[in-house]
């Protein structure tokens, strides 16, 4: 059923009533001061969704690397998420004892590659890194097996949120607005979308 406002007379208070359309009264009673209320039309209240915030499963070990100014020492430590200290928190050096900086890093290590292996992402059987390699440069595909900057996936990403959400406004714009979408809010207005 429908939703329509009604403007008071004397407060000049809106009141909503839900009717059918068909049963629809020209007038109702105030509820602020119990006046009359008449028939008045007002533009649906727009609302923009809120975006959730991405959920990222954070596994329970991961992997650090860690190193020491004082003796030039680096190495890999297995943090488990729940019991260690963060790892941003930094770590005694296990040469030296002085604290030790996290280095923040993406490393994708292939450790368990045994060749020959069918490789299910390229869809063949790969005979060494090497073919691997050749296979990937054939098809235009960048390997992701050392380091990467992760903060550059994350800033395209971004990027491309901003874009589409500049274009969605764009167009909510363009409909509450452009004389073209005159006849589509009227409809809309009344109900029939």
């Amino acid at each position: 059923m429908p939703l329509y406002d009604y403007r008071c007379t004397e407060c000049s208070e809106v009141t909503e009533v839900v009717a059918f359309m068909h049963s629809k009264p020209e007038t109702v009673q105030c509820e602020s001061c119990s006046a009359v209320a008449k028939f008045c039309f007002l533009p649906p209240k727009k609302k923009l969704k809120e975006k959730e915030p991405l959920k990222i499963k954070v596994p329970r070990l991961t992997i650090h690397k860690f190193y020491c100014d004082d003796c030039n020492t680096t190495w890999d430590e297995v943090v488990e998420r729940d019991i260690d200290a963060p790892p941003q928190e930094g770590r005694s050096c296990v040469n030296c004892g002085a604290h030790a900086k996290h280095q923040p890093s993406c490393k994708i290590d292939r450790w368990s590659e045994q060749f020959p292996y069918y490789d299910r992402g390229l869809g063949v059987m790969l005979k060494n890194k090497q073919h691997r390699k050749d296979i990937c440069k054939e098809r235009g595909l960048t390997p992701v097996d050392g380091d990467w900057d992760i903060e550059s996936e994350y800033s395209k990403w971004d990027s491309r949120v901003e874009k589409e959400t500049a274009e969605y406004e764009d167009y909510c714009d363009r409909l509450d607005n452009h004389p073209g979408f005159k006849t589509f809010r009227k409809k809309r207005d009344l109900g029939l979308i």
